[in-house]
């Protein structure tokens, strides 16, 4: 039994190094991408270039070898589905994906433009609130981001949707290192 299990391990063996010649580099992406190998793995911490591009071309982010990106996975610091691009990269690799509104900041919704008292702006500060800014704004929770789209004497309207929201993201990232 014991020398069975050894010819069945050699014949595996050979197998191996006969089919290794015809292993492609897609496939060992696929292996690092499943945290299989030397390549980056969640709960690493990663330094990384990357340039977040819109749809239209416009550039939203980026951040460049002077002051690159550092994050550890798994913290929430990124979006989850960035973080699995990430997944399997070794130092120096470059990709370039895609994440879709599903995978990024959903899609625009109506309901979350809302209309407020005017009083739930700070006296000392509505002065120096306009239309167009980007405020805090707190629900009780937690802390986000809303736009001013209009103010009166009465009301402040506010859209909290993400300024992301039906927005594709395109990615092209380089890994310059990870621990």
């Amino acid at each position: 039994m014991k020398y069975l299990h050894i010819r069945i391990l050699f014949s595996l063996l050979a197998i191996i190094l006969i089919a290794g010649s015809s292993i492609s580099a897609n496939s060992m992406n696929n292996w690092n991408n499943m945290g299989v190998g030397n390549g980056v793995k969640m709960g690493d911490t990663v330094t990384l270039t990357y340039v977040c591009s819109l749809d239209n071309g416009v550039i939203y982010d980026s951040a460049g070898r002077e002051d690159p990106l550092i994050l550890k996975l798994g913290t929430g610091e990124a979006l989850p589905q960035f973080e699995n691009q990430i997944i399997g990269m070794t130092i120096g690799e470059t990709t370039e994906f895609q994440l879709s509104p599903e995978q990024a900041y959903g899609y625009y919704d109506p309901s979350k433009v809302v209309d407020m008292p005017i009083n739930f702006v700070p006296a000392d500060e509505i002065d120096s609130v306009r239309v167009g800014d980007i405020v805090s704004i707190h629900d009780g929770e937690k802390l986000f981001a809303a736009t001013v789209l209009k103010i009166t004497e009465t009301e402040i309207r506010f859209d909290c949707n993400n300024i992301l929201a039906g927005e594709n993201l395109n990615y092209e990232v380089t890994l310059l290192n990870f621990e």
